[in-house]
């Protein structure tokens, strides 16, 4: 198991936007170009620690869940860094939910909330940003999905209806069946990282991850 991380963007979550929109602040693609290079370097190691290069499964939460949509679907980040998408067995999504960036974000055309669309413009530019350097479409898996991408698990919150849709309009681009490849849970999001491999998770999380997991490692050439 490696734990990688990336640079993240300015912390908004107090509502204080100073600096949040910053022309020099982390936003998209840092995040994605990071998480690239980090792909590509355990690519190039893992083997001195036991590992197979050729068996990589990448799972991520949240803005962790955004992350590894896009190196699933978005070949280019990691070929990049060398890595061969055929590496990639397959991507755990867990709670995930920004699949399409400009739907949300497009002021014009957007239903959003304000307080999501600020959070959004923050990460992947506001709207004049986009303007000069697009950047919405490239960070969407959405628009990057299609069945020659590796399988795909997707785990999110069984009482939001919306987010469930929205994980299977992915998985339905990915030419995935819903029904088996979206698992809704009873928890919140948090709830969803923490009780991942927990010994008290009463959900089917944890058991269809695993399952998942060795689905593919045995499907393995």
């Amino acid at each position: 198991f490696v734990s990688l991380n990336y640079r993240l963007s300015p912390d908004i979550s107090d509502g204080d936007l100073e600096g949040a929109f910053a022309s020099g602040r982390v936003r998209a693609p840092d995040h994605i170009a990071d998480v690239a290079e980090a792909i590509g370097w355990i690519s190039d190691h893992v083997g001195s620690y036991g590992g197979d290069p050729d068996k990589l499964i990448l799972i991520g939460h949240s803005s962790g869940g955004q992350m590894v949509n896009l190196a699933g679907t978005a070949p280019a980040w990691i070929k990049g860094r060398g890595v061969s998408p055929k590496q990639v067995l397959g991507v755990i999504s867990l709670d995930s939910d920004t699949f399409d960036v400009r739907s949300e974000a497009d002021p014009a055309t957007s239903t959003a909330s304000l307080s999501r669309r600020i959070a959004l413009w923050q990460v992947f530019g506001i709207p004049e940003e986009e303007a000069s350097d697009p950047v919405w479409d490239s960070q969407s898996p959405l628009l990057a999905a299609d069945p020659s991408d590796p399988p795909f698990l997707f785990v999110t919150q069984s009482a939001r209806p919306a987010r469930i849709a929205s994980n299977g309009e992915m998985a339905t681009r990915l030419g995935q069946d819903p029904q088996d490849s979206v698992l809704g849970v009873p928890y919140d999001h948090e709830g969803i990282n923490k009780q991942l491999g927990a010994a008290d998770d009463g959900s089917a999380e944890t058991t269809r991850v695993s399952q998942f997991t060795s689905e593919l490692i045995g499907a393995a050439p």
